[in-house]
């Protein structure tokens, strides 16, 4: 002979009637969150920390530190110091051919062929 077991019936003590609304609410946010495009920076960077202007010129970030103390590299301070791309490669132009080893001595390369 089986047991007939009877369960309570308990008022729920939570309000549901808005549920739809509030979901209708969060899939119109998924839409146009898709829709929005996530900022992206340009293919090209235009400033460059003194860590990446570093290794461009294969040297320290002390080396480049120094061409700025030097004014020999102009820079900018936007939190940490940054130069210009147009200013990195104006530099490797008009060094080109200077030994900059002693930047109280800026020389030309002299070169000796064998």
């Amino acid at each position: 002979m089986s047991k007939k077991i009877e369960i309570p019936i308990v008022p729920f003590p939570f309000d549901f009637s808005g549920l739809d609304e509030a979901l209708e609410k969060m899939e119109q946010l998924s839409r146009m969150s898709k829709e929005v495009q996530p900022f992206r920076p340009p293919a090209e960077d235009h400033l460059y920390t003194v860590a990446e202007v570093a290794a461009i010129f294969k040297t320290n970030a002390n080396a480049v530190y120094k061409l700025i103390d030097k004014g020999l590299l102009a820079c900018l301070k936007l939190g940490s110091l940054k130069i210009r791309k147009k200013e990195v490669e104006g530099f490797l132009e008009r060094m080109e051919g200077m030994d900059l080893t002693d930047l109280e001595n800026i020389k030309s390369i002299e070169t000796h062929r064998r």
